[in-house]
């Protein structure tokens, strides 16, 4: 998720999984070592959340395209 932040796409395949990650009340990691930092699920939903915002989450944008750049079809399509 960290690289698809930077990169600033959502492919589609993958936002319902981010939502489900960003949305969830359960914990998806186990954090088997407490050492006082936030728990690894609270960086992991952090991160979805930040996802789906940049690739506008609910807006019918993030399908795989970098936000702000148009989608072309490649020749042949």
């Amino acid at each position: 998720m960290r690289t698809l932040l930077a990169m600033g796409v959502l492919p589609a395949a993958a936002r319902p999984a981010v939502e489900r990650l960003a949305h969830s009340e359960r914990r998806v990691v186990t954090h088997l070592f407490p050492d006082g930092e936030p728990h690894i699920d609270n960086e992991a939903r952090a991160l979805a959340r930040r996802l789906l915002a940049r690739t506008g989450a609910g807006t019918g944008a993030g399908t795989g395209v970098r936000s702000g750049v148009a989608a072309t079809a490649a020749p042949g399509a």
